[in-house]
């Protein structure tokens, strides 16, 4: 079963930052994308990235309650 892809724009809107954000996170190798006319996300590769910014978010957010 293939995994359903997301454009940049439907990326944007489920992490609720601006496309620019995504293409730096794109570009940067944070989040894993291909290209089949413009860039796409496969919905396992956004699941594992939101996953592992709640790990991010949730360290800060200790530390700064400490």
């Amino acid at each position: 079963m293939m995994n359903r892809l997301y454009k940049v724009s439907e990326v944007a809107v489920i992490l609720q930052v601006n496309r620019n954000e995504v293409y730096k996170l794109i570009h940067s190798g944070e989040l894993k994308a291909f290209e089949i006319k413009s860039l796409r996300v496969t919905e396992e590769d956004l699941n594992e990235f939101i996953s592992s910014r709640k790990n991010v978010y949730s360290e800060t957010l200790g530390k700064e309650r400490k």
